[in-house]
C-alpha cells in the first residue's frame, strides 16, 4: 500500500524497493530469533520512517469539525471534543480510524 502511494506522488520506484522483503530478526545476548521477511511498514532507524508514516496516513482525516487528528513520527491521535456527554461524533471516529486501521494493514 504505501508503495502504491509513493507511486502515485511520482516517486522513483528505487524508493520502494527497500519496503518489501527486508529480513527481521531479535537478538538478546547471544540468543537470536528465527529471521523473518517483512513487506510492511517502514524500516527501522531509517531517516524517511517518520515521511513514510506521514504519507502512509495521509487518507486518515477527520469527518467532524470537533474531532483533530494528530500524526507524529510513528503514532496517530485522534482528539474530540466531547460536549453535553454525547460522546456519538467522537465514537463514529473511533471507530471509522478502527476500520481504516484494519484496511490498511495497521492491525493485528
Amino acid at each position: 500500500m504505501l508503495s502504491s502511494k509513493l507511486l502515485d506522488l511520482g516517486l522513483n520506484n528505487c524508493l520502494c524497493l527497500p519496503l518489501t522483503g527486508r529480513p527481521q530478526m531479535v537478538r538478546v545476548g547471544r540468543m537470536s530469533s528465527k529471521t523473518i521477511v517483512l513487506n510492511t511498514g517502514a524500516p527501522q532507524q531509517c531517516i524517511l520512517s517518520p515521511l513514510l508514516y506521514s504519507r502512509y496516513t495521509s487518507d486518515c482525516m477527520a469527518t467532524h469539525a470537533t474531532n483533530t487528528i494528530v500524526n507524529f513520527t510513528d503514532n496517530t491521535v485522534v482528539v474530540g471534543l466531547i460536549s453535553h456527554s454525547d460522546e456519538r461524533v467522537y465514537l463514529d471516529k473511533m471507530d471509522s480510524l478502527s476500520l481504516w486501521c484494519q484496511d490498511n494493514h495497521l492491525c493485528p
